[in-house]
């Protein structure tokens, strides 16, 4: 009686085929597609970190320190909630 299942001796040459293929599969090497995303580098000092694009105002000349002492000194909630207006810690 012949039988209707194929047999494995067909697929075991595809088989070791696709195992040589993976184990020669070799990764595209990484790449960083946010240059300089920390922001800390800026080479010409001018208030723009190296690889971006913008105007100087659009960044902060203040330290972290000077930004904190700021935000320590800022009135309560409740205080800010009832100003028309906040300036900003560089008086803009």
């Amino acid at each position: 009686m012949l039988s209707k299942q194929p047999h494995l001796t067909h697929l075991c040459p595809l088989i070791v085929l696709m195992f040589i293929a993976l184990l020669n599969a070799v990764p595209a090497p990484a790449q960083n597609l946010l240059p300089n995303g920390s922001f800390e580098q800026d080479s010409d000092g001018d208030g723009i970190p190296d690889g971006w694009l913008g105007q100087p105002d659009n960044f902060s000349s203040e330290t972290l320190e000077e930004v904190q002492a700021y935000i320590d000194n800022l009135p309560s909630h409740e205080e800010l909630l009832k100003g028309e207006e906040i300036l900003a810690a560089d008086g803009a």
